[in-house]
């Protein structure tokens, strides 16, 4: 199974396990499954350290290269057609970087770790609960 890790899981999978569910560290740990964290998550969690919501001292790389490490998250670039997949999509949600992951989890066949139920109004399969 390849799996799209929603940006507060990625950060949660690094700094605080505690607040990953059961089910989804289950699935982060099973080894026949493909972890995947977007580039677009990467660029929300930039912003989010630039106004100061999350305070780290590691960068942005020294995240991904950890994840990389540890659990083996490899990187998913956006690309075009993910682009125009979210020019298609319900506005159901309206943050922009998660209606992105949502594209991408379509366009590619992903199943989303997160707590988001936003989501699930897409029809997409979501591990969390």
């Amino acid at each position: 199974m390849k799996l799209l890790l929603d940006t507060h899981t990625f950060l949660w999978q690094l700094y605080d396990r505690s607040s990953v569910s059961k089910q989804a560290l289950n699935a982060l740990s099973n080894p026949k499954h493909s972890l995947f964290v977007s580039t677009a998550s990467l660029w929300e969690i930039g912003i989010l350290i630039s106004l100061k919501r999350i305070k780290t001292l590691d960068t942005v790389a020294r995240m991904l290269e950890q994840s990389e490490l540890d659990c083996g998250i490899e990187l998913l670039p956006i690309s075009v057609a993910h682009i125009e997949a979210v020019a298609g999509l319900p506005l159901h949600h309206r943050d922009p970087f998660d209606r992105l992951l949502i594209a991408q989890a379509q366009c590619d066949n992903l199943t989303v770790i997160g707590a988001d139920r936003a989501f699930d109004l897409y029809g997409l399969e979501r591990i969390w609960d």
